[in-house]
């Protein structure tokens, strides 16, 4: 064979593998969509294990292998947003109306809200994964569906655990934080958006990381008339044009993380965990691009097989609700 008939596509399809676990999930779509023999490499089930595997772990890797494609989708459209039904760990959410109780609410992201209607140890957490780098805006989206009572002094915490803080430079920030209170009523959905933050957006650093969120107040008397839908992470452009509310909250971004700064979650046993996020097929997916149900069969439908979630406008279909 000569040098010019080389290519990847002559390859055998175990080297064409070890290629692709270097990639991330747009170079592969761009790979795929140079010839059929690639497409059909990268819509194998083992493409979607490299995948899966390199952005969240041997750990969420299914034991049926044909799964893996179906797994990663589900994983990426959770991968900057934690819903009040998936992602989102309420203590005291224990079916109890007199705690907190899940809503069903069309106007809510899953079609699900938490509505907060008397508690006291008030605490929400919960774990972004395979997170792109880049920089991003935290973001509460909430409402109050009636006065609400005792939400002041609401402390809420962002960190980027899966960096260490000698990896970060000094200007910028893995962790930020901020103090909510809600003291005006709002019966329309609104953000509460923290400080921006650095997800290893320099040389060096690996391609996805780990997020931690935490809201809590565990002093204070009874606390009533909040419905939560989600935390999101926002980027800057959405963030400055998601409705928002003066909460009179003190901000304040922490550069590089530390164990003082970020903390440590509740133990997972103590939280209420929700159905996982498969079993909810009406759940909006925010980038608009997977779909699990048949393979590309043309070279424009390969767009849509890989395609990952760092274009500015992804989550544009997410606010169009905001217009109404």
């Amino acid at each position: 064979m000569s040098h010019a008939e080389a290519s990847l596509a002559t390859l055998p399809t175990e080297l064409t593998l070890g290629v692709l676990k270097y990639l991330d999930a747009r170079s592969a779509t761009r790979l795929a969509s140079s010839c059929r023999h690639l497409r059909g490499v990268c819509d194998s089930a083992w493409a979607w294990e490299l995948l899966l595997f390199s952005r969240f772990g041997n750990d969420k890797v299914p034991e049926d292998r044909t799964q893996c494609r179906a797994r990663y989708q589900e994983l990426h459209r959770a991968s900057r947003s934690l819903v009040a039904n998936a992602g989102l760990f309420v203590t005291w959410l224990d079916g109890e109306s007199h705690y907190w109780t899940l809503r069903q609410d069309a106007s809510a992201t899953a079609g699900v809200c938490a509505r907060l209607n008397n508690v006291c140890w008030f605490d929400i957490a919960g774990s972004f994964a395979g997170v792109k780098r880049g920089v991003y805006h935290p973001a509460i989206r909430y409402r109050t569906y009636s006065r609400p009572v005792d939400l002041t002094d609401l402390a809420v915490d962002v960190a980027v655990t899966s960096l260490q803080d000698k990896d970060a430079p000094s200007d910028c920030s893995t962790h930020t934080s901020t103090v909510l209170n809600i003291t005006t009523p709002t019966r329309n959905w609104v953000y509460h958006v923290l400080p921006e933050l650095h997800v290893g957006n320099w040389p060096g650093t690996d391609e996805y990381h780990t997020l931690t969120f935490h809201m809590f107040r565990h002093a204070g008397n009874w606390k009533s008339g909040l419905d939560v839908d989600g935390v999101f992470l926002l980027d800057p452009q959405t963030a400055a044009s998601v409705p928002t509310i003066d909460t009179g909250g003190r901000k304040t971004t922490k550069v590089r993380t530390n164990a003082a700064a970020t903390g440590t979650l509740p133990d997972r046993a103590s939280w209420i965990s929700f159905p996982p996020l498969s079993s909810f097929t009406g759940l909006m997916n925010p980038f608009g691009i997977f779909n699990s149900t048949a393979a590309p069969t043309s070279d424009a439908d390969s767009q849509d097989m890989l395609t990952d979630d760092d274009d500015d406008d992804d989550h544009d279909d997410h606010y169009e609700e905001e217009d109404d």
